[in-house]
């Protein structure tokens, strides 16, 4: 997995049971700017691709209605606002 200016990639879902209320865990090499100063951002459409379109169009609603879907360059992103780092290594 791999962390850019707060936009995660190369996701995988690993637990797809409670799709509301996904846990977002990242094993990444984080560099400086990368999830400094924001929440980290997950593109919507690798949301969708992993827990399917269906699933994802009901959680929108949701995910909208309490801010979690927003705009990064133009891409709609589910938010991850609240996060806690691990071990964090600069390089």
């Amino acid at each position: 997995m791999s962390v850019f200016e707060h936009v995660v990639y190369h996701s995988a879902c690993l637990d797809p049971s409670n799709p509301s209320k996904p846990t977002l865990e990242i094993e990444a090499v984080v560099r400086e700017g990368d999830v400094d100063d924001g929440p980290v951002l997950l593109p919507w459409a690798d949301f969708v691709f992993m827990v399917g379109k269906p699933i994802a169009d009901r959680c929108y609603r949701e995910f909208a209605d309490t801010g979690r879907i927003v705009e990064h360059l133009g891409v709609k992103h589910l938010s991850f606002p609240l996060w806690t780092a691990g071990d964090i290594i600069h390089r």
